[in-house]
């Protein structure tokens, strides 16, 4: 009888203690699941954003719950290759202060097959005592593959052009010239003024070079970046040059040829004299009437009214 009693408390005492704990959960909600990354020139930014959460809702501080942390444990394969904190006080990525999203900007120090999970450690008050918990997330992994990058090499910066540039870069990955072949791979330059595209246009592929033309619409400073895309894992990868600041100094010849033809239409077709207008000045008695052109007045029971393409004036009076 005994026996059965402390095996009934102990079943309590042990179903309690796996609700409690069943009521936490860490939720990594970035990276997605598999989700892939380019490396480009540089190592990407790969954004960790977890949280606590208690019946499916982020937890924060409170009176029962007094302090919280959350770490990321990043692996590749079963090796741990770094530690990351996680934070909620709208730094480091994070979007807001205290609303239980914790987040870290993350930059991998190679390329590969990742793991990532989150352990969680809250302070909970649990009869008048503070008692540490510690909870950990699932896996998430995600991938970090190279992919081509371009280097401007004409126009160089600062240069004083006309109008119509020829753009050429050339692609690289991690340092050396990408020549495979890639059916996924687009290229196109864009310039900007003033931080708005002003235009853009697609640029063609000889091995590791992409070039092509681009026409200005008016002088003045533009930044020109070259953008090269491509397909990797089903994810389309994008990567953009340094941007390079010319000034257009000449216009567009084809502006010019424009300006020129519409000068030479204006000499041959004659010239239309635009019509006089007239305005009229008449002294009736000791009173002086000025008109402007088809304006009309009463004086004295006079009418008088000024043409509008002649010198002449017409007066009424009451015999007509």
């Amino acid at each position: 009888m005994v026996m059965n009693l402390l095996l009934a408390s102990l079943l309590i005492l042990t179903t309690t203690y796996l609700w409690a704990q069943g009521n936490f959960q860490v939720v990594v909600t970035e990276p997605k699941r598999d989700e892939v990354f380019g490396w480009a020139q540089y190592s990407p930014f790969v954004t960790i954003k977890a949280s606590l959460q208690q019946n499916g809702e982020p937890v924060t501080p409170s009176e029962t719950i007094k302090r919280l942390f959350l770490t990321a444990q990043v692996f590749v394969g079963d090796r741990l290759t770094d530690t990351v904190p996680l934070w909620d006080d709208a730094t480091h990525g994070d979007e807001k202060a205290q609303d239980g999203i914790f987040t870290a900007n993350y930059r991998p120090n190679q390329t590969g097959s990742f793991k990532v999970r989150v352990r969680g450690q809250v302070d909970l008050v649990q009869d008048t005592k503070i008692v540490t918990k510690e909870f950990w997330s699932p896996f998430a992994s995600f991938q970090v593959v190279a992919i081509p990058y371009p280097h401007v090499t004409s126009p160089e910066p600062g240069s004083k052009t006309a109008a119509e540039i020829s753009v050429r870069a050339s692609m690289l990955q991690q340092g050396s010239p990408f020549n495979e072949q890639d059916k996924t791979l687009k290229a196109h330059i864009v310039a900007k003024s003033k931080g708005q595209i002003i235009v853009e246009a697609p640029l063609r592929r000889k091995g590791s070079i992409v070039e092509g033309t681009l026409n200005l619409p008016k002088v003045g400073t533009y930044q020109l970046a070259v953008i090269v895309s491509v397909n990797r894992m089903g994810k389309e990868l994008t990567a953009e040059s340094q941007a390079i600041e010319i000034q257009v100094t000449r216009p567009n010849p084809s502006f010019l040829i424009i300006a020129i033809l519409a000068f030479i239409v204006y000499l041959i077709l004659p010239i239309k004299q635009p019509s006089l207008r007239y305005r009229h000045r008449v002294r009736i008695g000791q009173t002086i009437i000025e008109l402007n052109p088809g304006e009309e007045k009463t004086v004295n029971e006079i009418s008088v009214k000024g043409a509008i393409d002649s010198n002449t004036v017409t007066i009424r009076t009451k015999l007509g």
